[in-house]
């Protein structure tokens, strides 16, 4: 009965796939994988915001925020566009791309170090210290936390989409526990962006090596990057960028005004 129904479902799977121009078969396969994933990302973010605003002043979450939202704009310097690369890479054989791929990101990442730093140094003057410190240790993390992503783009590319879910979602939760330990202990912005960084950063790390070990991806690569497309189609989110820290220092000023 289970074998005549799964037949039934392979059948109409193939057939609609005349209709909506995919592979069926292959997305009913894997779809589970990633939907899971997508449910149990939700719940963490969720119980993740609900701690925040459950165990922390108004103002230290208000802040907490606005930091890493800065921080998600800044990250576009380790262009992203260069996972895509690697997924199509590797999808082609070329594993190599896994590595070059790392070298990449990091070395683009250190702009967006730069540009933490220079923040950093705007708040010490402003006289904001949280603000400061915490800006230096996103410019201490950048690069390897944007580049520690990449393990992901190398397990699309084999279809290891279970891996990948599963990686990725420990990651997630893993982080998610150490930061609401971390409330338990501290109502610290500073700690708790620290605890942040160095959990998604060394965990993405941890996976980064464990890919290579035991995939051991060959060297041949044929990466090509389009550094210049990356750039030209992030404009807006440096406008955006820009935007926040205008409205930030135009809130500042008019509050010591008053």
């Amino acid at each position: 009965m289970i074998k005549k129904l799964k037949l039934l479902i392979y059948n109409f799977l193939l057939k609609s796939q005349k209709i909506t121009g995919t592979d069926n078969v292959y997305i009913a396969k894997h779809g589970f994988y990633l939907i899971a994933g997508q449910f149990v990302s939700v719940i963490a973010a969720i119980l993740s915001s609900v701690a925040f605003a459950r165990l922390l002043p108004k103002e230290t979450y208000g802040n907490y925020q606005y930091i890493l939202s800065i921080m998600s704009i800044l990250a576009i310097a380790a262009l992203d566009g260069i996972n895509k690369s690697v997924v199509q890479g590797v999808a082609r054989g070329f594993e190599g791309a896994l590595k070059e791929g790392f070298r990449v990101k990091l070395k683009w990442g250190l702009f967006g170090s730069i540009a933490s730093i220079a923040i950093a140094i705007y708040f010490w003057f402003s006289g904001n210290i949280e603000f400061t410190v915490s800006f230096l240790i996103i410019a201490v993390f950048m690069p390897l936390f944007k580049s520690g992503e990449i393990y992901q783009s190398y397990l699309d590319g084999k279809k290891l989409f279970g891996k990948r879910v599963a990686y990725t979602t420990l990651v997630q939760v893993i982080s998610t526990i150490l930061l609401f330990v971390a409330l338990l202990f501290t109502k610290s912005l500073i700690v708790l962006i620290l605890v942040y960084f160095v959990s998604y950063t060394g965990l993405r790390l941890f996976f980064v090596f464990l890919v290579i070990k035991k995939e051991k991806p060959k060297n041949e690569t044929i990466l090509k990057l389009s550094l210049m497309a990356s750039i030209l189609a992030s404009w807006e989110l440096w406008v955006l960028l820009l935007n926040k820290l205008i409205k930030y220092c135009f809130f500042i000023s008019s509050d010591q005004f008053n």
